[in-house]
């Protein structure tokens, strides 16, 4: 708490309406995961946004996509801020035992005039076609106040197309380990190319997919380099988690002018051409002299890139281990004959917090890490620091606690309350209706999208209960008295309920940046 304590705060959190009704369309994704073979996978649930690139047109202005991943699901939504949607929310099931991995990817197609998204679980990857929101204008009515235009997600035909995915089954094994992070990026040409990184527990290694738009995928193992002699890894590389086999131990990827850049175990980068396959072309030094090994996924090395402001790129790395961590931020050169080779930038230390995820911004005139960490107590705070020799850490200021739930005059003032925007979650104030009606008796059900009629009618059921056990000629006044405290007991049902898993949020494309602790927050300055 004294690292937050010391930092000055420059943003604060604002949460916004998460009670309106969403209405889902779900369709099954083919991960080929088996119970019996994936089970048990534990892997963070992350989030992430997209705008399109065309903030002129009327049917891309103002319009996003968001998404978010679950332990069974990869939920996709669209949203505008100056038309009605239709069909706008997605939910891709995926087999039990096949978590969605973090990177999820959004390109817009102006050839085929379409929007792709790149996905993949620890089985499977995933390439998600559906029409771009030009294609649907004609069906659209604008310029009046009930401006409407379907989704496009409204069009699910070919999310499994066989040339739309690969199944992976076969490397997921006890040698090789199971995938915990991918990066992808869709070419020109429209192949989808994807990197899983294999760390943690087996031979490590990364898993190169090809998925061109006709044929069969193309699956290729890189290795680590086969021309340094062993006895110059030794004791050091097998402490730093480097493997005695082929395979490298590898933590975080990311994709870059056409080599997969990975932080390995040993804290070196390497870099493998994204064509040719094999060894690497290009090992850095060691970025951290601590011999112990990192953490294992998720809270171990994670690896991000961006653009510096000479269009060069940068990589920052993130570096866990069990007593202390730190950002390393390098830069890529081109080392002359399709070679490559990284320079040191900054580096900068951070708090003894374990980091749920990070991303690159711009501000202030520099790039800038976001970061979401975890606290003891569970709970979480977000903070930022920009990249250059002279770093300090700014805090990013929460919402603010509720306040004492005053004396109302109507059950619809105390709904209204209830459902406020950041108070409650409506995962939460669910979870809460079904212990209360448990413990009263109730077998009401908590249909979706009608939580305040669902609360009002277990408050009124709880207070029919008062009465009924009381002699008082005048129930109406008996009912007007119980009614704050039967609401305040049903509201601190909800505040003693710990809210739904954190998710974090990472830009794409000209998306807005945004770190929380719940979906989709935004931060402002």
């Amino acid at each position: 708490m004294e690292f937050l304590e010391a930092m000055p705060v420059t943003f604060k959190e604002i949460t916004p309406n998460y009670n309106l009704p969403d209405k889902w369309k779900e369709v099954i994704l083919n991960t080929g995961g088996t119970h019996s073979t994936l089970q048990d996978i534990k892997l963070p649930q992350k989030a992430g946004g997209y705008w399109y690139k065309d903030s002129k047109k009327v049917y891309t202005r103002n319009r996003f996509i968001y998404w978010q991943t679950t332990s069974d699901a990869i939920e996709l939504s669209e949203a505008s801020l100056d038309i009605n949607l239709s069909s706008c929310n997605l939910r891709c099931k995926v087999a039990p035992g096949t978590p969605p991995l973090s990177s999820i990817t959004v390109y817009e197609r102006s050839a085929s005039r379409d929007v792709v998204i790149l996905a993949a679980t620890v089985s499977s990857v995933h390439r998600l076609i559906f029409p771009h929101p030009a294609t649907l204008d004609k069906k659209s009515t604008f310029g009046s106040l009930s401006s409407s235009s379907p989704s496009i997600f409204h069009d699910t035909s070919s999310i499994n197309n066989p040339s739309n995915y690969c199944i992976l089954n076969q490397y997921s094994n006890a040698t090789t380990g199971v995938a915990h992070t991918c990066a992808s990026l869709l070419r020109d040409n429209g192949e989808a190319v994807f990197t899983l990184a294999f760390g943690h527990g087996g031979e490590g290694g990364l898993l190169l997919v090809k998925l061109p738009v006709t044929g069969s995928a193309v699956t290729t193992l890189l290795k680590r380099e086969s021309a340094v002699p062993r006895f110059l890894s030794g004791i050091t590389g097998a402490l730093r988690g480097k493997s005695s086999t082929d395979g490298v131990e590898t933590y975080g990827v990311v994709l870059t002018s056409g080599l997969a850049v990975a932080i390995c175990g040993d804290t070196c980068l390497r870099a493998w051409p994204l064509d040719e396959g094999g060894a690497p072309i290009a090992v850095s030094a060691p970025l951290s002299q601590t011999l112990v090994r990192p953490k294992p996924p998720p809270h171990g090395h994670m690896l991000q890139r961006t653009i510096g402001s000479d269009g060069s790129v940068l990589l920052v790395a993130y570096l866990s281990f069990p007593n202390e961590c730190e950002f390393v931020v390098m830069k890529m050169h081109d080392g002359g004959s399709g070679g490559v080779r990284f320079s040191h930038i900054s580096r900068i230390f951070g708090p003894q917090l374990d980091l749920l995820d990070y991303a690159i911004g711009y501000g202030d005139g520099s790039n800038v890490i976001w970061a979401l960490w975890s606290q003891p107590d569970g709970d979480t705070i977000i903070t930022s620091v920009c990249v250059g020799a002279e770093a300090y850490w700014r805090a990013v200021a929460t919402r603010e606690a509720a306040g004492a739930l005053p004396t109302l005059s109507s059950h619809q003032q105390y709904r209204d309350r209830l459902l406020a925007p950041g108070l409650f979650p409506p995962s939460v104030i669910r979870k809460a209706l079904v212990i209360y009606n448990r413990t009263w008796g109730s077998n009401e059900p908590v249909v979706e999208g009608e939580l305040g009629e669902a609360a009002a009618g277990a408050v009124q059921a709880r207070l029919r209960h008062l009465t009924a056990r009381t002699a008082a000629p005048d129930h109406a006044h008996l009912m007007h008295k119980d009614r704050g405290r039967v609401w305040a007991k049903d509201m601190a049902t909800c505040a003693y309920l710990p809210s739904s898993s954190t998710k974090t949020v990472r830009p794409s494309s000209g998306s807005a940046l945004c770190l929380g602790a719940t979906p989709c927050p935004h931060l402002k300055r």
